[in-house]
């Protein structure tokens, strides 16, 4: 999750609005080997936090894949394409044992940050090859019995839900629709967790609320005043 956490301002717009004449020699001393499209495109993927196959540089990723990679393995980064889901991004490169120098910036997720992403994750799951689409209170409604994780009252745990919300929204897991207050789950999610790491993970955040649920055996679900 951590190589997508670092919103970045939109570059497809500009590099289509701005193509020059000659893609190869934007300026006398360039010497520079990609055509503009796939600079756009390494840019972005560079920037983060994906490109997918609606961008209309989508094409410059699979029409100049292996340059790309060159040009990003010299910085230490690895290109990662599924062309089947869509999604090309950036990360650091997997050097096993081997210390290098991380080119991208880690944030670390907050609780309910994963519990929110691996909700998501599992809608998607479900929706199989389908887009899928999610609101605001229809999320928050999935993730109101994890409250007891927080220990915070209602007001409290309401707004920290909100701005995970928000990050998501920032950093693009959660795409902006034509439907009213609907957002479409980003398909990069199916990428970044594994099938056997959101297992675990689920099942470790199900035993910490089992455990939070024992602690207090006379409290059932939250009281009407706790809403």
């Amino acid at each position: 999750m951590d190589d997508f956490w670092n919103p970045s301002p939109d570059t497809v717009e500009r590099c289509d609005e701005d193509r020059p004449l000659d893609e190869r020699h934007l300026w006398p001393q360039d010497t520079g080997k990609l055509p503009y499209d796939a600079r756009c495109a390494l840019l972005q993927l560079i920037k983060g936090p994906h490109i997918d196959e609606s961008d209309p540089l989508w094409s410059a990723v699979l029409n100049n894949q292996q340059d790309l990679s060159s040009h990003l393995a010299d910085m230490l980064l690895e290109l990662y394409v599924d062309a089947e889901t869509g999604i090309a991004f950036a990360r650091n490169a997997s050097t096993g044992e081997r210390t290098v120098l991380k080119a991208t910036r880690s944030n670390v997720m907050t609780l309910l940050d994963t519990i929110m992403v691996l909700t998501l994750r599992k809608e998607l799951q479900m929706g199989g090859t389908n887009r899928v689409f999610i609101g605001q209170s229809e999320l928050f409604e999935q993730l109101a019995q994890y409250r007891r994780l927080e220990s915070q009252d209602q007001s409290s745990y309401q707004s920290k839900l909100k701005a995970s919300w928000n990050r998501l929204v920032e950093a693009r897991i959660l795409l902006k629709s034509d439907i009213e207050d609907r957002f479409e789950i980003s398909p990069v999610l199916k990428l970044i967790f594994g099938t056997e790491e959101a297992a675990a993970v689920s099942e470790e955040f199900e035993l910490m609320l089992k455990r939070a649920q024992q602690a207090v055996p006379n409290q059932g679900e939250p009281h009407d005043d706790d809403r």
